[in-house]
């Protein structure tokens, strides 16, 4: 009888040991297979400002989330077109060849002026959280009415955070002749704030970028009077060429062993560049 209590005691002790070992083994497994068999789909789009019946092209990738390396999880993507209130505006889905696809949408010639979001994903990936999703804001404006517009001389071709911007406003009719009657307002946004406002006296404006972008700086033009032309929305051109400085522990990396890898990314001006994947 003690011989059959001793058994069942130790039976007793074997399942709570091992029901404690696969309560630990469990988000271990769960942690290894987002790691693993987790992908994420990239695209790339040719510009980031549209306007009305605008074709948008675009290049998308889909890669292994921990090593970026090519996926074969999936085949297929769905991307979509969504206005800032969440409403669908187009979808559609694409194969990848070789994990990579590349496409286009047409834009509507009555769209609405504002920000748009690209989004992009797999099947697959819709078995983890929403954040996991591809998401690239871009901005679709209505066409300028026909006569008044106005142009922005910028000083450089493109800009790097942190640089200076200096642009020359000028406006021109619609014989294409310099005029100085067009009264405007103009706002100079960057990272969702604003860096500067001004109006149409102004001929020669100047800012300073932010040394951290996280997306790309525009000058919001409104016209006063509402009749000489619409709103309009440029695009700010930032340097988009990142270097990337590898550091491998030990100083080399060995073909089929895991190791630890440093990384610095700077833009030319040497600030640092955010980056992602």
């Amino acid at each position: 009888m003690k011989r059959t209590a001793s058994l069942l005691f130790c039976l007793v002790i074997v399942a709570m040991a091992a029901k404690g070992q696969i309560n630990n083994v469990i988000p271990k497994l769960q942690s290894y297979n987002q790691r693993i068999f987790t992908e994420q789909v990239y695209v790339q789009t040719d510009r980031d400002v549209y306007y009305q019946e605008d074709t948008i092209w675009f290049k998308a990738y889909i890669r292994k989330k921990m090593y970026l390396n090519e996926s074969t999880l999936s085949k297929v993507f769905k991307i979509l077109l969504v206005n800032s209130k969440g409403d669908l505006i187009n979808s559609a889905k694409y194969i990848f060849f070789d994990s990579q696809s590349k496409g286009q949408f047409l834009i509507d010639k009555n769209i609405t002026e504002g920000f748009y979001y690209i989004i992009a994903y797999t099947s697959w990936m819709e078995n983890f959280s929403t954040d996991k999703v591809f998401t690239r804001k871009i901005y679709i404006k209505n066409e300028s009415v026909e006569g008044y517009k106005i142009v922005p001389a910028f000083d450089k071709k493109a800009y790097n955070p942190g640089d200076t911007v200096n642009i020359q406003m000028k406006c021109y009719d619609n014989l294409n002749r310099v005029s100085n009657d067009l009264k405007y307002n103009y706002k100079i946004i960057s990272n969702d704030k604003i860096l500067k406002t001004g109006n149409s006296f102004e001929k020669n404006i100047n800012c300073v970028l932010d040394t951290s972008l996280s997306s790309f700086p525009v000058i919001k033009i409104r016209d006063n009077k509402n009749k000489f032309f619409r709103d309009s929305i440029i695009e700010i051109p930032i340097n988009r060429n990142v270097e990337v400085t590898f550091f491998p522990e030990g100083g080399h990396c060995i073909n089929g062993l895991m190791g630890l890898v440093a990384y610095k990314a700077t833009y030319s001006n040497g600030l640092p560049a955010q980056i992602y994947g």
